[in-house]
This record gives structure tokens, C-alpha cells and sequence, in this order.
């Protein structure tokens, strides 16, 4: 099995459980980005056994909030393993593009570079109480850079790309009314 700091990780069958593990936010960070890195590395080159990846968190309030600003420097030099002109993109279309059926179980906030990480997902489940979606991107007048209008139109559409993109509040009804048909609401188990 992987040894990875940020990301936990275990296997059932050929199913393999990537849990983020970096509180209190599970910021998109170095120390993240350098887990999933390995992963995708390893699920490109080493996963044959391996069918489904499951993304989730141990965190009930946050997937993951967003990018660590404090860190871009960093996140660089990790990102730079993947290639020449690696960003958070690059990574994202790389998971987008494993073999391996990829899963991601939100049960908490999820805005940002980590809202590009679950559309770069196969499928995505969430919490109908507890998940907020945000791009916060767009509250400066910024289009997200990770991935997240590609992946919207691949999963929506254009037309429902830009109604998801450009809707800045987080609100639960808001959000089901724009992203309709991009994530799976599911209640929470209790």
C-alpha cells in the first residue's frame, strides 16, 4: 500500500479509499498535492489491480476548502513531477483521465481548486445536508484556472457551465438549481 502524509489510504477488493487528511481545511496544499501526485503516478504506472478510487475526507465539514495561497511557490515544485508546464490542471486531467473509475464522497465544503478536483472525478456523491459548492473565483472576477470550466462543459454543457460558474453564492438550493445533473445528492449516513 501507498505511504502517503496527507492522504490516507486503504484497499477493499479492487477498490482503493483515498481519504484527504490534512486539518483543519484540507487546503489544496504541497503536502496534498504531492499525495495525489504519487497516486496518479501509481495508478497510471502500477494500478492494474486496482478498479475504482474513491476520494473522500476525514474532515465532516470540509472536502477541501480551497488552494493554499500561502504555498503556490511550493505547489509548483511538487506540481513540476508530472512535466514540463504542470499546473493544477495538468493534474486534474490527469485523474480525469485514469483507467481506474475515480470517486469522489463529499460530505462537507468543497470550493475552488477543490471543486476542480471533484469534476476532474468520474462521479460525484454528496451529502444533501451538509455539501456547499463554490468557485470563489468568480466573486474577483476571475475565471477558474484548475479546470473547472472544462469539466463543467464536458458534465453540463456550455450553457450549463457558465449558469454553474458564474452563480457566487454557495447556498444548497442555489447550487442544485445550477449544477443539476453534475453530482449525485445523496443523504448523509448516520
Amino acid at each position: 500500500m501507498l505511504k502517503l502524509d496527507a492522504i490516507r489510504t486503504r484497499r477493499e477488493g479492487r477498490v482503493l479509499f483515498a481519504t484527504l487528511d490534512a486539518p483543519p481545511l484540507n487546503l489544496i496544499g504541497p503536502a496534498i498535492v504531492n499525495d495525489l501526485v504519487t497516486l496518479v503516478q501509481h495508478l497510471e504506472t502500477d494500478g492494474n489491480d486496482i478498479s475504482v478510487v474513491v476520494f473522500d475526507s476525514t474532515s465532516p465539514d470540509f472536502f477541501s476548502a480551497h488552494v493554499d495561497m500561502t504555498a503556490v511557490p511550493a505547489l509548483r515544485e511538487k506540481l513540476a513531477r508530472l512535466g514540463t508546464g504542470s499546473g493544477l490542471g495538468t493534474l486534474y486531467l490527469r485523474i480525469s483521465s485514469l483507467k481506474q473509475v475515480t470517486i469522489a464522497s463529499i460530505a462537507g465544503r468543497v470550493r475552488g481548486a477543490g471543486s476542480e478536483f471533484v469534476l476532474a472525478c468520474d462521479m460525484r456523491f454528496a451529502s444533501r445536508e451538509r455539501a456547499l459548492f463554490g468557485q470563489p473565483e468568480n466573486g474577483v472576477g476571475a475565471i477558474p484556472g484548475a479546470g473547472a470550466v472544462q469539466h463543467l462543459t464536458r458534465l453540463m454543457g456550455r450553457a450549463g457551465r457558465w449558469k454553474s460558474c458564474w452563480a457566487l453564492t454557495i447556498s444548497p438550493p442555489t447550487w442544485r438549481s445550477t449544477t443539476a445533473g453534475s453530482t449525485a445528492r445523496c443523504p448523509t449516513r448516520r
